[in-house]
């Protein structure tokens, strides 16, 4: 966070953000709704107004990557109940799919990922959605089993074990720094679009797997195993 000037103001609603989500929570549960989003609103406005931005710009880049994931899910389930309660109202759909926009920001690259994509599997399961478009979108987006890898399994399958130590290398190093966790996000939002893309064009499909896919990721494979024990023998 920068060094500006906090007010006052700001620091003693941040230091109350919690009750404000708890109600909230507590509220959601309790099919209150409108209370709901009144208390899930003054939670978020704790948080903006504490980094000094509106709180349609809030973004995980003001947050401790490391020091703040039980916050940042937090914050993903709050817009995955405001997305919910935005839906069921016919005038408030522009909001609804501004939260969902929220919600898979505050999700992509995340551990949390793998529990926020079910979360989102289930609910278009029961036909709950009103704008099934706008939550299929959001799906489309996050969805990932938290142990695939995408175009590794696309181009070896499932359970090959250059797959496999592609997933080790992951969840032992790429999630556990800020770096890693930006080139997870990257990466979960361009593999998607590859693979569909090749599902959707098999003969290039086949080309880009055997010519590029297999061989690059045969080649990165080698360098993260002799890193690996590198950093093993140090």
């Amino acid at each position: 966070m920068s060094e500006r000037e906090i007010p006052d103001s700001a620091k003693r609603g941040y230091k109350e953000r919690l009750k404000y989500l708890r109600r909230g929570q507590e509220a959601f549960q309790a099919k209150e709704v409108s209370k709901a989003v009144q208390f899930y609103a003054s939670y978020l406005k704790a948080l903006s107004d504490f980094f000094g931005i509106s709180e349609n710009h809030l973004d995980p880049k003001f947050f401790d990557l490391t020091k703040d994931k039980a916050e940042l899910l937090l914050i993903s389930q709050v817009y995955w109940d405001l997305s919910k309660a935005y839906d069921r109202s016919p005038g408030l759909q522009s909001e609804c799919i501004r939260c969902l926009s929220q919600f898979v920001k505050f999700t992509i690259g995340f551990k949390h990922q793998h529990i926020n994509a079910n979360l989102l599997k289930k609910y278009l399961r029961n036909n709950s959605a009103v704008n099934q478009q706008a939550f299929k979108g959001a799906f489309t987006k996050i969805q990932v089993d938290s142990k695939k890898c995408y175009i590794a399994t696309y181009a070896f399958g499932e359970n090959h074990h250059i797959t496999n130590s592609l997933r080790l290398f992951k969840s032992d190093y790429l999630n556990n720094s800020s770096i890693g966790n930006k080139l997870i996000e990257v990466y979960y939002s361009i593999s998607p679009k590859i693979i569909q893309f090749s599902n959707h064009n098999p003969f290039a499909g086949k080309a880009l797997k055997n010519i590029i896919f297999r061989p690059t990721i045969f080649m990165f494979n080698i360098i993260v195993k002799t890193w690996r024990e590198c950093c093993l023998k140090n």
